[in-house]
Order: structure tokens, then sequence, then C-alpha cells
């Protein structure tokens, strides 16, 4: 079995813990209001999908500094790592597809209207596209082939790419880049585009653990993250990266790309959901997110295992609302005729979809112990 570089940092305090529970579960939260916002589900509030999208740079910082976490404290060799990330992606996207595929079918069926208006174009060789997300290669070179209803899955695609980029880099010897070279060429420019920004998040992990025990740099850093997110506020609103303008001008170069008689037009670089607004709020992001971890690893630890436990169950239901809450806000808006000009109703609705997505988390994280178990055992991977 190959191994990756050996485990160098310890574990982060509970404090850190905690603060990165509760970032994730709050990007997760909004981007589940950012949706719930658009005219599909709400009317008299402000379309707040931007919100959304925002959210999602902090997911890839995360993942990226999670990551990191996982591969220098608890997994050393590559079918650890593999395995690791194959139960946990998994044992949420499988069902998270079921679901979507069943919640598609009774809005199809409650709201035939109101489905094929707003997603009748994504029936188009739904097979297909069901295995595009299974195998996360539906945005590859800007190609969009979205879940049915379910389009926060395309981050997946990207996320999932840097997983496998990071493990390559990991198998040692010169055929490494050799292989990350052709993977490279595999996705496309988009995910090529917002990986500097998933591995923003493995270097934050790599400053974090070697700034945290000193005070002196923890004074530093916060001055120079708080001087860092002013100016690249700044510096991005006034940038237009060439390859978003590509995209934003509509340059063909390849014309249609057709697969299996789906058709979408491919413009210059491919770029479709990758641009600098991504930059625009990770790079602050990961300065503060930085700065508050370092802080709060100095201030005293929270010892209360009630505390930590609640927060941490809670903040287990974040991948699940992430990929869930879609096609449940579809089949809340096909069936049940709730008031969308109701404020009340809809914060109802949200709260429903929250506290389901954190009680299925619970019992898909039995399924993901259960793949990695078989997994083990069928690959004789020592855990």
């Amino acid at each position: 079995m190959s191994h990756m570089q050996p485990r160098m940092f310890k574990q982060i305090p509970s404090n850190a813990s905690l603060l990165l529970d509760l970032i994730r579960f709050g990007a997760a939260i909004v981007v589940t209001y950012g949706h719930l916002t658009q005219h599909m589900f709400s009317v008299g509030w402000i379309d707040r999908t931007p919100w959304a999208f925002g959210a999602v740079s902090i997911f890839f910082v995360l993942s990226g500094f999670v990551i990191r976490y996982v591969t220098t404290t608890r997994v050393n060799t590559s079918g650890e790592y593999a395995i690791d990330r194959l139960s946990r992606i998994y044992s949420v996207v499988i069902p998270a597809i079921l679901l979507t595929v069943v919640c598609d079918l009774i809005s199809l069926a409650a709201n035939r209207s109101f489905y094929l208006h707003n997603w009748g174009i994504s029936l188009q060789h739904p097979l297909f596209k069901v295995f595009a997300n299974l195998t996360f290669t539906s945005q590859f070179w800007g190609v969009d082939l979205p879940l049915l209803s379910n389009s926060p899955f395309w981050s997946l695609s990207y996320e999932c790419m840097y997983y496998i980029f990071y493990g390559i880099l990991f198998l040692g010897g010169k055929s490494k880049w050799l292989f990350a070279l052709a993977l490279a060429v595999m996705v496309g420019a988009p995910i090529l585009y917002l990986m500097p920004l998933w591995l923003l998040g493995c270097l934050c992990y790599d400053v974090y653990q070697r700034l945290r025990t000193s005070r002196f740099a923890l004074v530093v850093f916060a001055a120079l993250s708080l001087l860092s997110t002013y100016l690249s506020c700044r510096a991005i609103h006034s940038i237009h990266f060439a390859a978003h303008f590509a995209w934003q001008q509509r340059l063909p170069i390849l014309g249609d790309l057709t697969f299996f008689g789906y058709a979408r037009p491919v413009h210059t670089l491919g770029l479709r959901r990758a641009t600098e607004n991504f930059y625009l709020v990770g790079l602050p992001a990961a300065l503060i997110m930085l700065s508050l971890l370092l802080l709060v690893s100095h201030l005293p630890q929270i010892q209360s295992k009630t505390i930590i436990t609640r927060v941490r169950y809670i903040a287990d239901g974040t991948f699940t609302l992430y990929l869930i809450h879609f096609p449940l806000l579809v089949l809340a808006a096909a069936v049940i005729p709730y008031d969308h000009a109701s404020s009340a109703q809809k914060w109802t609705i949200f709260a429903v979809i929250v506290g389901l997505s954190i009680w299925l988390a619970g019992v898909f994280d039995q399924l993901k112990n259960k793949i990695r178990v078989h997994l083990h055992q069928r690959y004789k991977v020592t855990a």
C-alpha cells in the first residue's frame, strides 16, 4: 500500500473544532436560505442566490482544510485515504440521489406545470445525468449535467476531483505528475480554475498548526488578516479574470458538445459556474477563518462534553442538508399549498428541512461505517 506523507500535526483543540463545525453548518444554512428565496419558492423576499454561491466558496476552503487535517493526523496511506473519502461521500450521495429521484417524480405528478416550467429541461436523458453525478463527471469542461432539479450537486464534481488531485500527489514516484496532468486535461478549465481556492484551505491548515502555539504570531497574523481581508475585497472587485470575461462574452470555440443526445453549447474555456466571485468571497473568508481559529485556540478550551456533542451532532447534518434541501424545497412547493408570501410558513418549511437533514445524517453515518468496514475487509486495508 502506498504511503502518504508522515503525520506531522497534533489534533486541533476543541474550541477550533467547534468553530469549524459552526462555520460549515452555517454555510449550509446560508445555501438553503439562499435557495428558499428563489422565485419558485418565495414571494416578497429578495433573491439571495448569490449568498448561496458565496457559501459554496467557503465549503471549498473548508474542504481543503479538513482533508489536510485528516491526512496529517489520522490517514497516512493511499488506501486509507481512498476508503475514507469513498465511504464519506457515497454514504450521503447515494441516498441523496435516490431521494432526489423520488421527490422529483412526486413533484412532477403532483404539479406537472410547475415542475416542467422550472426544471423540465432536466428531464432530458435522466439516467445519463444520474450516472454523471454519481461518478462526479457532470461538470467536466463546463458541460453542466444537473441531477434533475438538484442543482447543488454541481459542486461535488469539483470537490471530488480535488480529492483525487490531492491523493495523486501522495502516491510517490515520477508517475504522479503524469497522472495529475492526465486528470487536469480530463476535468477541464472550470474545475482547475477553482482548485487554488481548495488548496488555500490546505495552506490555511498548515499555517494554523504552525502559528497556533505562538501568542506573538497570533497578534501579528490577526492584524495582517484584517488588512489582507480589506485589500482582497478591494482588489478582487477591480479584477476581471480573462477566463470569466471569455465566458461572459460567449465566445464559442467548440460549438455544441453532444453526449448521448444531450447537447450543450461550450464556450471559451468552458466556464460556467467558475467565476471570480468565488475568490471574492473565498479569499477573505479563508483569512477570517484562520484568524478566528488562532484566536479561539488561545482561549480557555470548552470542556463540556454536552456542548461539544450537541454542536457536533447538528454540524454533522451539513453535508446531508446541502445535498437534499433543494429537492425537498421543490417537493414542498409542488405538493404543499403554502403561502409563498408568508414568512412564517416559509420559515417553517425551512426548519423542517433542516431538522430532517440533521436526523438523516445520523442514519447516513451508520451507512458510512458499514461501507468503510466493507471496503477495509474487501481490500485488506488496515485502519
